[in-house]
């Protein structure tokens, strides 16, 4: 096989031919463009020769992991995080400050989060006094592991939370919560149905007043140069203006 150099002809990014002796190669003709279709080719055959009808778009890549709020996800993509996700981790403040989190299955309703939990457990007292909490959930806690079809990444929601005692919400919280829990074991459903239906639980709806997002899947087309600028969400404050004026005070370039 020839060299690569010699091997592929790029003269422009509308106008490719490969020679009979080319089996892949990577045009440095073709750049700003990173692994694109047209960077990076596998094919057989004799005198070949592509043709592309519209001009590539030039992609964007990172060589670190500090700018990281432009990969946020889509009002979709947070309702099937939300709904496929088996745990979230609630997190509050102690009566001196600390904060504390605990793990805890959950339902995604309405675009509230739900919890459950004895009311004698300290939390109980410590969201009573202050309900401003915070939420995290992973696409870690699918039931299968990673799922092609579904979102990768976690979010992180700041919200107040609300109690319920009453028995409609406790009606429809249990058995919808149970489903989720053992949604092929009907036997075990109506255990931990059973379960959660206890005298001295409670329940918590979680309503968010802010997301933050990590979406890893559009972060690693980010660092392997496959996904375009246009592609990447707007870079909140903390990347913004926290962020450069902590490189000015270090003598670092504006990014």
């Amino acid at each position: 096989m020839r060299g690569a150099s010699s091997a592929m002809h790029c003269p422009t990014t509308t106008d490719c031919e490969f020679d009979s002796n080319t089996r892949y190669g990577a045009s440095r003709d073709l750049a700003p463009v990173k692994q694109s279709a047209l960077t990076v080719l596998l094919f057989s055959g004799s005198n070949l020769q592509f043709h592309a009808r519209e001009r590539v778009l030039p992609m964007a890549q990172t060589h670190d992991h500090e700018i990281v709020s432009i990969y946020p996800f889509t009002d979709a993509e947070v309702d099937k995080l939300m709904t496929h996700a088996h745990e979230a981790v609630l997190m509050w403040a102690t009566k001196d400050g600390w904060p504390v989190g605990v793990t805890h299955a959950f339902y995604w309703k309405d675009g509230r989060i739900w919890l459950t939990f004895a009311a004698h457990r300290h939390r109980t007292a410590a969201i009573r006094r202050d309900p401003r909490v915070s939420v995290n959930v992973s696409s870690v806690s699918y039931r299968s592991g990673p799922q092609k079809e579904l979102p990768s990444g976690a979010i992180t929601f700041k919200g107040t939370a609300e109690f319920f005692d009453d028995d409609a919400t406790k009606g429809w919280f249990y058995p919808a919560l149970a489903r989720k829990v053992s949604p092929s074991d009907k036997a075990f459903e109506e255990y931990f149905n059973n379960l959660l239906d206890s005298p001295l639980r409670t329940i918590i709806a979680v309503t968010p007043v802010k997301k933050i997002m990590y979406n890893s899947t559009m972060a690693g087309r980010h660092m392997a140069g496959t996904i375009k600028e246009e592609e990447l969400g707007e870079r909140l404050p903390g990347d913004r203006e926290r962020m450069n004026r902590l490189r000015r005070e270090r003598g670092l370039e504006e990014r």
